[in-house]
């Protein structure tokens, strides 16, 4: 998932500019980060917001930030390329289920057409049924 964090620059009264970006990517969960913006990052990580912002706080409990998860395939701006470069890179490609539903006259029984695979979400000593239906996400997802 992608997070926007913003911050409130008046922590650098108390802290640098150093410390707040190597706090921020280095959160819990980070896969990567952008930052082409003042006072502003987006984190691509598996964390929740809620452990993000627990993160943040206990190690700088006086920074004043907002985190929010972020879709970046409906995306608009002017920026530098390096920065769309980063925005297209994240960008993702599954068809969300709710446009295929509304597009299909005769919504699917199975969605393994229409779904691009996803991640092995067991151990990888066991091997379990492949995903068919919207039930085995569910199933899945729920463990």
């Amino acid at each position: 998932m992608n997070y926007l964090i913003l911050y409130d620059p008046s922590i650098f009264s108390t802290k640098t500019a150093d410390e707040v970006h190597k706090l921020l990517t280095t959160l819990p969960g980070s896969s990567d980060w952008w930052h082409y913006l003042p006072n502003s990052y987006i984190v691509t990580t598996a964390s929740t917001s809620a452990v993000l912002s627990d993160h943040i706080y206990k190690a700088m409990p006086d920074m004043r930030f907002l985190i929010v998860r972020i879709e970046l395939n409906d995306s608009n701006g002017v920026l530098k390329k390096d920065a769309w470069d980063w925005i297209n890179k994240h960008k993702t490609l599954a068809t969300p289920l709710r446009t295929i539903l509304k597009a299909s006259a005769n919504p699917p029984t199975k969605l393994s057409g229409y779904l691009p695979p996803l991640p092995f979400l067991g151990p990888s000593n066991t091997k379990l049924p492949p995903i068919r239906t919207l039930n085995d996400i569910l199933f899945k997802l729920k463990k």
